[in-house]
């Protein structure tokens, strides 16, 4: 009892230092001028756009687990990819990613869950890529455009390459 007591006051103190320096850094005066300033449709995207975001990454991370057989309810997944976020928000490493292998490990091997977990990164990867393909496309940025094209396709014949490994 007394050991996880002390773990708790550990967790809290780690957790209170890194909010401490993050807010250190930030000027609020500045940042509540921007948000004055700001036009509030914009605002109201973003913050929709947001909320989405735990719904959406529930849902693909269901879909990826199913696909390899393995079954989670999609308010399971919600529930450990809220609890992971606030840990992916202020590391960057993101290891609340991995922490998400920890509330099923008796449903679904670890070494499964951080494979899942890792698929979902590249599908990531794969989007940010083919998005600011896109945006060079529509500004019409050769050097962006080579430089996604190139990346998109590295990144296609990587998986070719793994996938005839298999």
């Amino acid at each position: 009892m007394k050991k996880k007591y002390l773990k708790l006051i550990a967790i809290s103190i780690i957790t209170f230092a890194v909010f401490y320096l993050l807010f250190k850094q930030i000027n609020f005066n500045t940042v509540w001028t921007i948000i004055l300033h700001s036009k509030i449709y914009w605002l109201l995207i973003a913050f929709l756009v947001t909320l989405t975001f735990p719904f959406l990454s529930s849902l693909r991370w269901k879909i990826i687990l199913n696909t390899m057989g393995f079954n989670l309810n999609f308010w399971k997944a919600f529930e450990i990819i809220i609890g992971a976020w606030s840990l992916s928000s202020i590391t960057p490493s993101k290891m609340g990613d991995l922490m998400r292998a920890n509330p099923i490990k008796n449903q679904i091997p670890i070494s499964k869950t951080i494979g899942s977990v890792l698929i979902e990164r590249v599908f990531d990867i794969l989007l940010l890529i083919a998005l600011s393909l896109i945006g060079a496309l529509l500004y019409k940025n050769i050097i962006i455009i080579i430089i996604m094209s190139i990346s998109l396709l590295i990144t296609i014949l990587f998986f070719i390459l793994i996938n005839s490994s298999y």
